[in-house]
């Protein structure tokens, strides 16, 4: 019945299932935490997560927003938390390996030079901390604005992609 009362945000793209989970927290009267994760995560190379759209990275700052706001508000917490941080990093990172994988090297150029000059992220990349090797490399690569090399890391994403048999 508490799902019912929960319903994913018209036009939302990326992270609608975190939106989501805001809302039924929020109308949740007690959360347990279990010692067992029920997740099983599929990848499907023309999913929202792998493919690129021009809001994307205007829709990652608003669900930061949202999960500030659920934090203040619904949890009453103060400052913002680093979790929140990390996944708006960690999401941005994932939209640069989505559009350069995707893209045309000259519109991975344009969008690429567009992000990485912009002063918040790269002000939140700085503290950003790497949850995998190739999240790490592109974090080094980003921060250095090396587009050639972030344009490379999204090939061999796309090659990875196309033979992964999992």
């Amino acid at each position: 019945q508490l799902v019912q009362k929960c319903q994913f945000e018209q036009g939302v793209r990326l992270g609608e299932d975190m939106l989501f989970n805001y809302q039924y927290l929020e109308n949740a009267t007690k959360v347990s935490v279990i010692d067992y994760s029920g997740y099983i995560y599929n990848i499907n190379s023309n999913s929202a997560t792998h493919t690129f759209k021009e809001g994307d990275f205007e829709g990652q700052l608003n669900l930061r927003e949202k999960g500030i706001e659920f934090y203040r508000e619904v949890l009453g917490g103060e400052g913002i938390p680093k979790v929140i941080e990390q996944n708006y990093v960690g999401n941005i990172l994932g939209i640069i390996i989505s559009l350069v994988t995707t893209l045309s090297i000259k519109e991975s150029y344009f969008y690429l030079k567009k992000y990485l000059n912009n002063e918040f992220f790269v002000s939140k990349l700085k503290a950003y901390f790497p949850i995998n090797m190739k999240f790490k490399m592109l974090k080094i690569v980003c921060f250095k604005k090396c587009y050639f090399g972030i344009i490379l890391l999204g090939k061999i994403n796309k090659l990875r992609m196309r033979f992964n048999t999992n």
